[in-house]
């Protein structure tokens, strides 16, 4: 049995769902195809999703053969998977509003909050 500690709760389902809420009112989300990479930093938390979608896939074949015994598992990997879009979304749109400030950096530094 693995430790308590270790185990995903609702309390953090609804943290994420919380912080989602958060960041989506503050950025607005495109409704068409999101081509990845406009940032380097939105193009590691795109990557950061497609492993998290990964891991979300695998659970679910666990809790269809039985195994998976943490209800609140695959319900804050979705989120997670949303939040991390959403993350990528925000990082977007508050390197849209500063382009003057990096566009002139560098090209191997412009994106300073790696």
């Amino acid at each position: 049995e693995l430790d308590a500690k270790y185990k995903v709760t609702a309390a953090q389902v609804q943290a994420a769902e919380q912080l989602i809420d958060k960041l989506q009112k503050e950025v607005k989300l495109p409704n068409k195809f999101i081509i990845p990479g406009e940032t380097l930093a939105s193009a590691h938390l795109d990557l950061a999703r497609t492993v998290v979608r990964r891991a979300e896939r695998s659970v679910v074949r666990l809790a269809h053969e039985g195994l998976l015994d943490n209800e609140h598992l695959l319900a804050y990997l979705n989120r997670l998977s949303s939040l991390i879009f959403v993350l990528a979304r925000y990082e977007e749109a508050v390197v849209e509003h500063h382009d003057f400030a990096i566009a002139a950096a560098p090209t191997e530094i412009k994106d300073k909050r790696l």
